[in-house]
């Protein structure tokens, strides 16, 4: 039988500094995480008792939330991406899709109510209104321009040369102010009754349009309000992301949410993140012991 051409002894010493270097990183990568509670002896605290992470897990979730909030989650990041041309269109597009529905259903969504609730609403509002018109025109004063042409409007009827010079402007005047009172006396008293149905038919007609037809009647095109709600989109997001981050937190609801895990949900959190990377650190110990021993042969 042929001989090794190496004693294969030689390799003992690299294998067992391999083994070594992959159980001495395998312990320390697992003592991140364990032992998870501190463990004492007659009353005295084990080193490395507990591990690094549940040790430092207050530390650590105010490390991350602050390194979050500061360098990742910025105002200028966060405005960058909502100003970004699929972001952009994507609200946009969203905004005129709801203003192709019909006001009513946009009103009834926003209230959250009924058809029923809906329907009550309406009829509230459109007495309301009425019985406001109604004591307006009744407290209204009779502008002298208005009197002024009833005046000339009387006057201009009346052909008879006599009576024309029998209606006096003075005369006029009084009357025509009486019946106006008159008139303004009778609308404080029942006037919501007429209202009311008109107001009530501007109501159904203006909710039964979509909010982009309502813009046509008004001449401004589906483009144009495209245009304006993209300028108070942008002007919004410029202004307003700095208070929104300020508002909301960022890093507070970091911490808080990494103090809130136990240290399984943690472990769980930072091995799905970094397992690979972890595994690659325990096989770099096995190879740096490995290593180690084959130098161990070549300068002894």
């Amino acid at each position: 039988m042929n001989s090794l051409p190496f004693d294969i002894s030689c390799l003992i010493g690299p294998l067992l500094g391999a083994v070594i270097g992959y159980f001495t990183n395998f312990i320390a990568v697992r003592m991140l995480f364990y032992p998870k509670r501190e463990v004492r002896i007659f009353g005295l605290r084990l080193p490395f008792t507990p591990g690094a992470i549940p040790k430092g897990k207050k530390r650590l979730a105010e490390t991350i939330g602050r390194v979050v909030s500061e360098t990742l989650i910025t105002k200028e990041a966060i405005a960058g991406k909502l100003l970004e041309e699929e972001c952009k269109n994507t609200i946009l597009d969203t905004l005129m899709q709801q203003l192709e529905r019909p006001l009513k259903d946009e009103v009834m969504l926003l209230m959250d109510s009924t058809e029923e609730e809906y329907e009550a609403r309406k009829k509230k509002l459109s007495v309301t209104v009425g019985e406001k018109l109604s004591l307006a025109v009744s407290e209204a004063k009779i502008p002298d321009p208005v009197v002024d042409r009833c005046v000339e409007a009387v006057r201009d009827r009346a052909k008879n040369p006599l009576l024309h010079m029998l209606l006096k402007e003075k005369k006029l005047r009084s009357w025509i102010l009486e019946i106006a009172e008159g008139f303004q006396e009778e609308v404080g008293k029942q006037g919501s009754e007429f209202f009311e149905p008109e107001v009530l038919k501007l109501i159904d007609e203006t909710t039964a349009c979509s909010g982009i037809e309502l813009g046509e009647k008004l001449d401004i095109s589906k483009e144009e309000l495209r245009s304006v709600f993209y300028a108070s989109y942008r002007k919004l997001v410029l202004t307003g992301t700095e208070k929104m981050i300020e508002a909301i937190d960022i890093a507070d609801i970091i911490r808080a949410k990494i103090d809130d895990m136990s240290i399984d949900e943690l472990e769980r959190m930072v091995l799905k993140v970094m397992k690979k990377e972890l595994s690659v650190i325990v096989n770099l110990g096995a190879l740096i012991g490995f290593l180690i021993g084959l130098l161990n042969l070549v300068f002894r």
